[in-house]
This record gives C-alpha cells, sequence and structure tokens, in this order.
C-alpha cells in the first residue's frame, strides 16, 4: 500500500467476496478471497452495500492507486 500512497492514479480493483461478516468478531466486514487477514477487506462498509453482499459477489474499490492497491472513495457491489 506504500507504493499505492508514493505512485497513485486513478484506478479500480474488482475483488471477489469471500464472507460477509457481522459485527460478532470485530466490525461489520465484507472480506476477500485471497488476500492478507490485514488487507483482506473492507470493515464498515456502507449499508446498502452490507446488505446485499453475498460470497461470490463481486465489489469495484474506485479510487487513486496502482495495481498493487486502491485508496477507494466509491465502493460498488457488481452483480
Amino acid at each position: 500500500m506504500a507504493t499505492a500512497a508514493v505512485v497513485n492514479k486513478p484506478i479500480s480493483h474488482d475483488f471477489t467476496v469471500s464472507e460477509v461478516r457481522d459485527g460478532s468478531r470485530g466490525p461489520d466486514a465484507i472480506e476477500f478471497e485471497g488476500h492478507y487477514w490485514m488487507l483482506n477487506g473492507v470493515p464498515s462498509p456502507p449499508e446498502k452495500i452490507w446488505n446485499t453482499a453475498n460470497p461470490g459477489d463481486t465489489i469495484r474499490l474506485s479510487g487513486t492507486g496502482n495495481r498493487w492497491g486502491v485508496f477507494y472513495n466509491k465502493i460498488e457491489l457488481v452483480k
């Protein structure tokens, strides 16, 4: 993510949802397949996205960054 902060441009990344987690083990979160435990999803996602996302769905994060990461300012569910 450090390189995403230094070398940034408008970008979007698509991620496959592995789990939609409720607040019983931490904050509500949408977790992604194949990512490290600290960088594996979106904590406290917008309620509209959190309520409709399911495992196997695609989440698109758009913002600034590079191929290694994105600082997102837009999140959308791609069914």
